[in-house]
């Protein structure tokens, strides 16, 4: 290619060159015929302009020119034009000897011609001058001689001179000097002297005429032997012919140059044409090489993961649809005999076929097996004719590749057919094999893959019957299988079946008389004996329970003598004794974590009571998830319980070898804390929460966050019973859960502060009361957008409950929520805050702040979601009030959305077609189950500040709340981030591309009636700066 590429790019240039070169000799043939021309049109000014010079030289020589400037100027102007031809006009490489040689000899003869010229324009002068004074100088001298009285023949001399001169008007080439000249004889007759002086004086002046005269004449002589036209003929006839031989370049220049542009032209556009050529076709190469990739790599993606059956539909039809035909099928033969083949699968255009069986006489796919290929391009039947298969399908074409085994021996043959003529190209005779290829391997890999899983099943149907519980191990203890009798004595479920652990991670035992733990496998790796446990042997597992069992092991040796493995035994004979334990241990534990349950809580206090000391310090601690009602109805009782026997275990963890843990029931777990004072009490407490904290619990799909509340009790005496110590702690945990969650509450055994607790729980009345006469008061805080210039510029408010009590002390609503829920209250309290909202954005005050925001949030708990005629209740009073409904936002808890789905999804769908908007909130504290998220039509995702918390800190918050808003960006919802309290926090949530933020560090919860809160400088007061 790269020399095909350089091949053009040579001759490219080779064909400028000679473009470049012939262009160059026409335009040179040009210029130098028009110059021939320019001097041949000079050459004839020349020979004009010479012509002229002779006539007025004849007028001269017969004394007709009166004078000689128009002579002159054509002298001048004739040497102006041989000086030009003497200098070159063009710089071009012409060459000039010839015409500067021929040139310089005319030039030459110019410039005698004019010489001889200049001397008869002067000798002429000087004749006139003569002439013109001889007239005036003879009358005078007849006057004198008349009056002096000389000869007569003098007179009439001079008479004659003068009628000869006016007669002739003196021609200046005329030879009169003897006619006219006075004869010296009768000169000296003349005795006065000034008449002799002046006679004289007139012969003088007729010699000067007579002498230039003369030269006149030998002049004119001259000039006529200086042939200058006949030179000027045979100079400009030799540069026609010049002119005539250049002409003849040029055109033949002009014919090669039109050639070589209409043979430029072609070539350009047979270039063009054989580029559009090539273009289409590497266009089809790659798109067979495209269509070649995607079925490899669409082969090489599923093989590996699929049925045998599975993988051949697979192959047929990428294999159809890269090479563009219309059947494509892999067949294998049909029996022993191997004289007809069955199709396994079959690809017919764009879908699967029956599968069908033909003979292999007489047809294509027998050529395949015979020679391990066919490729048939056209006219298949004319090669076939005696194949009924051909000839029912009326294909015109075939390809076909065989199949073997990894001994080479022919199994079957994958195959082609089209019905119009295809050529087989080299890359289809490459797909072709590289398909054979693979099936061969997929149907070796099907033969192991089935024997090796024969032999396995029949392995682990036998290990499994045996009743004992079987165990084997690797050359290093490594546990490579257990049976169904071992993981039930041994307590192993499916998930974790202990594969890939030491046997002494799920195990370990002792004889029934020993305190010393053993381990058998280890034993029997190093001594290569058997090892076997006498009598009964304790068995105890991870869970730690106490098995008695009977126990041997012994080690496998291969045919190398190598030690590959151990073999363990287990004979269970706990049956009887745990049956008689389990009466006992039912009695005073809960059944679901194991822990003691009340029996056995209130029997321990009571004891401890009795034997309390003044200088000891006991504890009780009252331990309450929070939202553990979340869990248990969202996910079933299932998910609930796993979660206590996790939080169970959790407890235990932080309990001392003295402390009791147990579980009263549902979340309710107490802890007896002996010998602890209230100090590290209740550092043990706040150790449990931050734990409980940084604990994830999922199931399924779904994932949370869980906190609790935790009452504190000290018990400094003994004046109360457990009942009563146990109610005061109760409702310690209690108040912690009012104050907010996720807190340790300290009680004391003051019964005035237990009794005004106890007054404090009775909030149904209150609540009533609130309710029906108004008394809620609503609360307002912002939330912001993210960006640079709009940061603090809030979009929207999100509505609260404050309640107040009659001291006019300010109540949260996480004091009374929960009994508004626990007493079904919570829909009517929603529908007053709807009510009153609505109402108070239907005032159309612009100062109010619901006036001056996009819109207004408000939360619906989940009995609003549950209540069906809800929807119908806020269309009602956006249809009273008149307000857009566009300017209303209802926030929901995923969790309560989630259970109540269908319902949620009604109301959510219906009051959006209005124009409202809905955020999920709280998200990331209840299911997170993106399968719930996706069938939510939500415009807003609010991520709990559950994980906002601990942001700069917390690298998995990090994590989850990044997650969250790449899925809220995904999905096309906006992200809102709740408990933003820190700059460091802000400017972390902003690079992970937040929409929105919410909390006290951007701003606190005001009353609803402040107008200034949503100003801009308001805001910016409440903000990190």
């Amino acid at each position: 290619m790269l020399l095909n590429i350089r091949k053009n790019s040579l001759a490219s240039l080779l064909v400028i060159l000679l473009v470049f070169a012939v262009t160059y000799f026409f335009y040179f043939n040009n210029k130098q015929n028009a110059y021939y021309e320019s001097i041949i049109r000079q050459l004839d000014q020349l020979s004009v302009l010479n012509q002229r010079i002779d006539e007025k030289l004849a007028l001269s020589q017969a004394g007709l020119l009166p004078n000689y400037d128009e002579l002159t100027k054509h002298v001048f102007d004739s040497q102006a034009m041989i000086e030009r031809l003497l200098t070159p006009q063009y710089q071009w490489p012409i060459n000039l000897r010839d015409i500067h040689a021929e040139a310089t000899e005319l030039k030459n003869k110019f410039d005698s011609k004019k010489e001889k010229i200049e001397f008869i324009k002067s000798d002429v002068a000087v004749v006139r001058n003569s002439i013109n004074y001889l007239p005036t100088l003879i009358f005078n001298s007849q006057v004198e001689l008349a009056n002096q009285g000389v000869p007569p023949v003098i007179t009439e001399t001079l008479e004659q001179i003068i009628k000869t001169l006016n007669r002739r008007a003196f021609d200046e080439t005329t030879h009169t000097h003897n006619a006219i000249q006075i004869d010296d004889n009768l000169l000296n007759q003349i005795e006065n002297k000034p008449i002799f002086d002046r006679i004289s004086l007139i012969n003088r002046h007729l010699d000067t005429v007579f002498h230039y005269q003369q030269q006149v004449t030998n002049n004119l002589n001259l000039i006529e032997e200086i042939n200058v036209n006949g030179y000027l003929n045979q100079l400009s006839s030799k540069y026609i012919v010049y002119n005539q031989q250049q002409q003849r370049y040029l055109q033949n220049t002009a014919i090669l140059l039109a050639i070589i542009v209409i043979g430029l032209i072609s070539a350009v556009g047979f270039a063009f044409f054989r580029l559009r050529t090539q273009r289409h076709m590497l266009r089809r190469d790659n798109m067979q090489r495209r269509k070649i990739n995607q079925a490899l790599s669409k082969l090489a993606e599923f093989g590996h993961r699929s049925e045998s059956n599975e993988f051949y539909k697979l192959c047929v039809q990428n294999l159809a649809e890269a090479s563009n035909n219309h059947i494509a099928f892999i067949s294998f033969f049909a029996d022993e005999s191997k004289t007809a083949l069955i199709t396994h699968s079959v690809w017919v255009g764009k879908e699967l076929g029956d599968n069908f069986s033909y003979l292999l006489k007489g047809g294509p796919c027998e050529a395949v097996l015979q020679s391990g290929e066919c490729f048939v391009e056209r006219n298949l039947l004319n090669e076939f004719p005696e194949s009924a298969v051909v000839a029912e399908l009326g294909m015109h074409s075939y390809f076909g590749k065989m199949l073997t085994d990894t001994q080479g021996t022919p199994i079957g043959l994958i195959g082609l057919m089209n019905t119009q003529p295809t050529p087989a190209d080299e890359w289809l005779r490459s797909l072709l094999s590289v398909f054979a290829t693979r099936i061969s391997i997929e149907i070796e890999r099907s033969n192991n893959t089935e024997a090796l899983f024969k032999e396995k099943e029949q392995a682990i149907t036998t290990l499994n019957s045996i009743a004992d519980g079987v165990i084997a191990t690797d050359e290093y203890g490594v546990i490579t299988r257990i049976n169904q009798a071992a993981k039930q004595v041994l307590d192993i479920n499916e998930d974790n079946d202990g594969i890939g652990l030491k046997a002494s991670e799920i195990f370990q035992t002792q004889q029934s008389n020993s305190n010393a733990l053993l381990d058998p496998v280890e034993t029997c790796l190093k001594t290569r004996e058997p090892a076997i446990l006498q009598g009964q042997s304790l068995v105890i597992t991870r869970t730690g329970s106490t098995l008695a069992l009977q126990l041997s092991a012994a080690p496998v040796i291969n045919a190398n003598d190598k030690l590959i493995g151990v073999i363990v035994v287990l004979h269970d004979v706990s049956q009887e004794r745990e049956l008689q334990a389990q009466l006992a241990y039912q009695a005073n534990h809960d059944s679901l974590t194991g822990l003691v349950n009340r029996q056995s809580l209130e029997s321990q206090l009571k004891e401890t009571l009795a034997n309390f000391q003044p200088d000891t310090k006991h504890s009780l601690l009252y331990i309450d998830l929070d939202r553990f009602k979340i869990v248990n109805d969202t996910c079933g009782h299932n998910a609930g319980d796993e979660l206590l026997r996790k939080f169970a275990q959790l407890l235990l963890e932080h309990a001392r070898g003295s402390d009791i843990v147990a579980r009263l029931a549902g979340d309710e777990f107490f802890m007896l804390l002996r010998n602890c004072p209230v100090k590290d009490s209740h550092s043990i407490a706040r150790d449990i929460l931050n734990q409980v904290e940084q604990f994830r619990f999922f199931w399924n799909e779904n994932e949370f966050s869980l906190s609790a509340s935790i009452g504190l009790l000290e018990l400094e005496s003994n004046m109360h019973t457990g009942t009563e110590l146990m109610s005061m702690v109760d409702l310690a945990c209690l108040q912690a859960k009012s104050q907010g969650r996720n807190r340790v509450v300290i009680s004391t055994l003051n019964n005035e502060a237990y009794s005004q607790r106890k007054g404090e729980m009775l909030w149904m009345p209150r609540l009533r009361h609130a309710i029906d006469n108004d008394a809620f008061e609503l609360y307002q805080q912002i939330v912001v957008k993210t960006g640079s210039s709009e940061a603090t510029k809030p979009t929207h408010v999100e509505i609260l409950l404050r309640m107040r009590d009659k001291d006019g002390n300010l109540i949260l609503p996480h004091e009374f929520i929960s009994a508004a829920e626990r007493y079904d209250m919570m829909a009517e309290v929603d529908r007053w805050v709807i009510r009153n909202v609505i109402g108070r954005m239907a005032g159309n005050i612009a100062e109010t702040t619901l006036m001056q925001t996009d819109f207004v949030a408000i939360n619906l708990s989940g009995q609003s979601i549950a209540d069906s005629s809800l929807l119908e209740f806020i269309e009602e009073e956006i249809e009273k009030n008149g307000i857009a409904a566009n300017r209303l936002c209802f926030e929901v808890t995923e969790t309560s959305a989630i259970a109540n789905q269908t319902n949620a999804t009604r109301l959510m769908t219906a009051l959006k077609a209005r124009g409202c908007h809905f955020a999920l909130d709280d998200f990331g504290s209840g299911l997170s189950s993106y399968a719930y998220i996706k069938n939510l039509p939500a415009d807003y995702l609010k991520i709990d500040r559950t994980f906002t918390k601990n942001l700069t800190t917390d690298k998995i918050n990090c994590a989850i709340v990044q997650s969250v808003i790449d899925v809220a960006r995904n999905i096309g919802m906006e992200s809102i981030a709740e408990g933003v309290e820190d700059r460091e926090t802000q400017v972390m949530l902003e690079a992970y591309g937040v929409n929105y933020m919410q909390g006290y560090g951007l701003g606190l919860p005001t009353p609803l009636e402040d107008t200034q809160v949503i100003t801009e400088e308001a805001v910016s007061q409440n903000t990190f700066g």
